[in-house]
């Protein structure tokens, strides 16, 4: 298979694509081989970063940052794409999911992804975890490309400003016109578009049990905190709570419905502290891929208590929990940690899940995948044509806008000729099964 090399850039001044590359055979029992121009050779981008040139995506992003590339509301756009991944609607979730990537949107299409994996995909596809995050590192290397020969296969002097700031070299660095980025987007949007959906059922916690007696009860019974409990708790109530919950994912068969709904009565707790003008006491802890004002916050320590318990369980478990937990460090805030959290309870419920890391990622409509993956450039294509039949002045919408034409005045003859005619039409249909009488006319 042959495939479009990599643009080079010319003497010039213009970007151009070579020649496809050309299979020769001295005679019928010599093996095929591609002859490849010395540009390709040996280079880390090789053939899987072209993108065509009749595919490539060159408008800019939008002058403003509340629309897409369309002139859609962003809000709107993002809201209809997350409908579309929820209702199974791949065509719909591809086409606004590509339009959000060349609007600047990425971030924000990967995190609703990864809510979605949690809140309604989660145990339906126990190994999208590990196939999200399988790809997501791939795409983390293009987009992480060494600034001044990101997308080039000829590198000329690094003096040579001209060159890099040429909108074919930066569209390269956007990952717009990157073919693995591209591959990434449309196939994650595509596995968990078309995964088992079902949203995530959760016990309900009463609000007049989030108190210290109630903690008290549970700690009690659980052995925890000694004698001097209510000590303790006074002194230091998320310290109990962490270790009730601790307690119950080291059981010897793990509780994984009690530890979540100790997790959600944290949640409460938290949220009656903060009404109170304070907040819970939490130490930092060292995360790996998280900027440390991110990691004083009580999640770390029960994915910390999460992990204690993987010593018992084997190791393709091992590997779905790890990866969940990786993916829940993406992007990570404490904004965003009841958008994350699913996947946390997700990856609790797992430890009495048993599917080995064999069992596939595509689980159904694979015909749908296929289509998808082969159709990647036509939707940015696709996009492009759009875009280019519009203006921005009409996007903007800076242009005059037309009068409408005030509605005609109704006389009082008007409205009785109106009234007449209607009278007339209701005779007429009431009438309809007697053909043998005439029917009443304007002149009647």
């Amino acid at each position: 298979m042959s495939l479009p090399a990599p643009f080079i850039p010319l003497r010039d001044d213009r970007m151009s694509f070579n020649d496809r590359p050309t299979a020769t055979t001295n005679n019928r029992n010599t093996v095929r081989r591609n002859v490849m121009n010395q540009y390709y050779v040996g280079h880390i981008y090789s053939m899987i970063s072209t993108v065509p040139r009749d595919y490539l995506y060159w408008f800019s992003t939008p002058p403003l940052k509340s629309l897409t590339v369309t002139g859609e509301s962003k809000a709107q756009v993002l809201k209809k794409f997350r409908s579309a991944v929820l209702q199974s609607h791949l065509e719909s979730a591809c086409i606004t999911g590509v339009e959000l990537h060349c609007s600047g949107y990425l971030k924000q299409v990967i995190n609703i992804l990864i809510d979605i994996i949690g809140s309604h995909v989660h145990i339906h596809n126990p190994n999208i975890g590990t196939r999200f995050l399988e790809r997501y590192k791939k795409f983390e290397k293009q987009i992480d490309l060494p600034s001044k020969n990101a997308g080039t296969i000829h590198f000329p002097d690094e003096k040579d400003q001209h060159f890099f700031n040429k909108p074919e070299v930066i569209g390269y660095r956007s990952t717009l016109n990157c073919q693995p980025v591209r591959n990434f987007v449309v196939e994650m949007i595509s596995i968990v578009t078309l995964s088992h959906q079902k949203e995530l059922t959760l016990p309900k916690i009463n609000p007049k049990d989030v108190n210290q007696n109630y903690l008290y009860s549970a700690a009690k019974s659980l052995k925890i905190g000694g004698k001097n409990i209510l000590k303790v708790i006074s002194k230091n109530e998320l310290k109990v709570v962490l270790d009730v919950i601790q307690k119950y994912l080291l059981h010897k068969v793990p509780k994984t419905e009690d530890a979540i709904y100790w997790i959600l009565w944290l949640i409460k707790l938290e949220n009656k502290v903060k009404r109170k003008g304070e907040k819970l006491p939490c130490k930092t802890l060292k995360i790996d891929g998280v900027p440390k004002k991110q990691t004083d916050h009580w999640v770390w320590y029960i994915w910390k208590s999460l992990f204690s318990r993987l010593s018992f369980c084997p190791s393709f478990k091992k590997k779905q929990i790890i990866d969940l937990y990786e993916i829940f460090k993406i992007d990570f805030t404490k904004t965003i940690v009841i958008q994350r959290l699913p996947l946390l309870f997700f990856a609790i419920r797992l430890l009495k899940y048993d599917v080995a890391n064999h069992f596939p990622s595509i689980l159904n409509n694979l015909h749908l995948h296929v289509q998808a993956y082969s159709n990647v450039n036509a939707l940015y294509r696709n996009l492009q044509i759009k875009l280019a039949r519009k203006s921005w002045v009409n996007i903007v919408g800076t242009e005059k806008v037309q009068k409408s034409a005030k509605p005609k005045k109704i006389t009082k003859a008007m409205a009785k000729e109106m009234e007449k005619q209607r009278v007339m039409t209701t005779l007429n249909q009431k009438m309809a099964y007697l053909d043998i009488i005439p029917k009443a006319n304007n002149h009647f």
